[in-house]
């Protein structure tokens, strides 16, 4: 009867030792410098993109956000962000637009993003334009911010 239980004891502790444990893996999470352009039209759909690049810059890529916005609320979209190190794209679950301060000639809004799967964008877009008969045209955008993201 002894004999047998230590013969138990001893398997039950060799499986424990060659089976593999089950883990949770911990997110990776990864902070983006952003830089680049928006689209001149900002209502009700916006379009921004341009250069990714870490803080340490060791990794660099592409971004995009494509979303629509209403009373500076974003509605829907998505957000990609594609590097030689790993991509990531994700549905925009909602998030702030503006409000604008400024004028015409320089006006910036500030653009808050919540992302699906673990990510978030904050950047401030600055348009500078003109009047031209009553209306205010714009002549170039630029957006900078940064964005974190978790990778599996």
């Amino acid at each position: 009867m002894r004999r047998t239980h230590r013969l138990l004891v001893s398997a039950a502790l060799m499986a424990a030792l060659l089976l593999p444990v089950s883990t949770v893996a911990a997110a990776t999470t990864v902070t983006y410098q952003l830089s680049g352009t928006a689209s001149a039209a900002i209502f009700p759909r916006v379009s921004l993109s341009g250069s990714a690049k870490t803080r340490v810059k060791n990794e660099s890529g592409t971004w995009s956000a494509v979303f629509s916005q209403d009373l500076g609320a974003i509605l829907d979209g998505t957000f990609t962000l594609t590097s030689k190190a790993r991509s990531f794209s994700g549905s925009i679950t909602g998030g702030t637009f503006g409000p604008a301060t400024g004028s015409c000639s320089k006006s910036t809004i500030p653009v808050h993003g919540t992302v699906a799967g673990g990510g978030s964008f904050d950047v401030t877009v600055t348009r500078v334009g003109s009047l031209v008969n009553g209306s205010c045209v714009v002549s170039s955008s630029k957006v900078a911010g940064t964005a974190t993201l978790a990778y599996p």
